[in-house]
């Protein structure tokens, strides 16, 4: 049976596109994964996680070794790079594993070690749609195959929403998802924490597809919001004639 999957997203983190692969802010280091760890331990599914997913950026590998309450009791942590935000900003570019080993020694990083791209943006990581939509692909099936009851997931709310679930997520909060029924890998999220905007009610409620500034490259298909200006504005220009 596929895992039930704690999707969460870093704190906040120093949002300057010009910073390379930047970490936290005091807030979202101090008082965010502070809220997150406690919201988390108490959640009924907090027993039976037994592994912890994340991102190799530099926000979420600190979110994520923040919840000590599952580390200290020798949960694991890997580090996927298919994990990783959808941009090539400098603030979504990440640093090489041989650095980030000696920083989050508590972490896995043999599966970046091996990647031949990390950290370029590039091939499965390039910043275009049809990479994407395969990177999304390739995470929810990795994920999928796993043995592990509950699944932790830390990552950013870009590749969360387009490459993984549609639903846009506050820092620090986090949704669970299970896997639809049959051979398919979309995720069904709980009608608990749908409602509720996360556990933390801080996440935009409803579904959520990819938006222009997600992809630089084309051919991609026109987005919602651009069909729907499209129509405003033929709708405008119709009543002015």
């Amino acid at each position: 049976m596929p895992p039930t999957l704690i999707l969460i997203r870093h704190a906040e983190g120093i949002h300057n596109f010009t910073v390379h692969d930047p970490p936290l802010t005091s807030l979202g280091l101090e008082i965010q994964c502070a809220a997150l760890s406690a919201a988390l331990k108490s959640h009924p599914l907090a027993p039976k996680i037994s592994l912890i997913v994340t991102s190799p950026l530099t926000r979420t590998l600190q979110t994520t070794t923040s919840l000590s309450f599952l580390t200290s009791r020798g949960v694991p942590i890997i580090a996927l790079p298919f994990l990783q935000e959808t941009t090539n900003n400098n603030i979504d570019i990440g640093t090489p594993a041989s650095i980030l080993s000696k920083t989050f020694p508590s972490v896995d990083f043999s599966l970046v070690e091996k990647d031949e791209i990390w950290p370029r943006k590039e091939g499965l990581y390039a910043y275009q749609y049809e990479a994407l939509i395969e990177r999304g692909k390739v995470a929810r099936n990795w994920l999928k195959e796993r043995k592990e009851e509950v699944i932790a997931v830390v990552g950013h709310d870009g590749f969360l929403r387009v490459g993984l679930c549609g639903k846009k997520f506050g820092n620090a909060d986090f949704r669970i998802f299970e896997f639809e029924e049959g051979e398919g890998d979309q995720l069904v999220e709980w009608e608990s924490t749908e409602k509720n905007g996360g556990v933390l009610g801080t996440c935009p409620k409803g579904s959520f597809g990819w938006v222009e500034s997600d992809f630089k490259y084309m051919p991609h298909p026109p987005s919602e919001d651009v069909i729907r200006a499209e129509l405003a504005e033929t709708e405008r220009m119709a009543g002015s004639s």
